[in-house]
């Protein structure tokens, strides 16, 4: 029970809580951009890790990993749907298309959302 508590007690530190919350932003940017990958974005950020300590570490490579696996154009279309911005319908014309099973085209709805 000690070591439980131990564990807690140093991923509720405020500098963990940052590189978390970090590597989960970067990882869903990573995931959001074509051609990226979660096991990519960990691979960029191996060298920064080698100057840290070992806990924070494993924490920002371990977010990385799932804010990039977790990330999918539907969450991106959500937090644009929540800001109002007009790339909804880029992101409507992109579920359309995939939902009928064929490749997107590449500026699938950007005329409609821009004019």
């Amino acid at each position: 029970m000690e070591n439980i508590m131990i564990g807690f007690s140093n991923v509720f530190q405020l500098s963990n809580l940052f590189i978390c919350i970090g590597g989960l932003m970067v990882g869903v940017l990573f995931g959001a951009l074509p051609g990226f990958s979660a096991t990519m974005a960990v691979a960029v950020f191996v060298p920064f890790t080698y100057v840290m300590e070992p806990g924070p570490a494993l924490l920002l490579l371990s977010a990385l990993y799932c804010g990039g696996v977790y990330d999918e154009v539907d969450v991106v279309c959500d937090v644009f749907r929540f800001l109002g911005l007009a790339i909804v319908d880029v992101c409507a014309a992109f579920f359309e298309v995939l939902g009928q099973g064929r490749a997107v085209p590449v500026g699938a709805g950007y005329g409609k959302a821009l004019g």
